[in-house]
């Protein structure tokens, strides 16, 4: 392969200095094509068949270029054919997925209801908070488990 990438400067470096070469053409449209780029090499070997319309050989080249660039490009066709319709049901499971794990926050809220009962409290210790959240937060209730906490340390 570094052979080719070297043949291919050197005919850079020929058809740079006169690119009236049909020759630094053709060598370098079959360095384009030992390196895979078949467009390349096809505008090379047209370029040299230009030059000397009589060339059996670059006529037979553009031909393998052509057949490759086709082969390549239903090769792309077949490997890229439904990726994004592929990605996109992916997606739609995924989302499905993580709405079903997340809960509905709307569905637990009723802005009329401010929690139930917005009586006082009988004990002083005792505090109900009311809204679209219900609490209720019992002083004596934490003091015990605190004090249960410290005799089990």
């Amino acid at each position: 392969m570094d052979k080719w990438i070297e043949a291919r400067a050197v005919c850079d470096k020929a058809i740079g200095e006169t690119d009236a070469v049909a020759k630094a053409w053709f060598r370098r449209g079959e360095a384009n094509l030992a390196l895979n780029d078949c467009e390349s090499a096809k505008l090379d070997f047209e370029k040299s068949l230009e030059l000397e319309p009589d060339n059996k050989a670059a006529k037979n080249k553009v031909v393998v270029c052509q057949q490759r660039i086709k082969t390549q490009k239903e090769k792309e066709k077949k490997t890229f054919a439904n990726m994004f319709d592929k990605f996109a049901e992916i997606d739609k499971k995924k989302e499905a997925l993580e709405k079903q794990r997340r809960p509905d926050a709307m569905n637990n809220i009723d802005q009329w209801n401010s929690g139930g009962d917005s009586g006082i409290a009988s004990d002083p210790n005792s505090i109900k908070v009311g809204g679209d959240v219900n609490m209720s937060l019992d002083i004596n209730e934490a003091i015990k488990a605190d004090a249960e906490l410290q005799e089990e340390a």
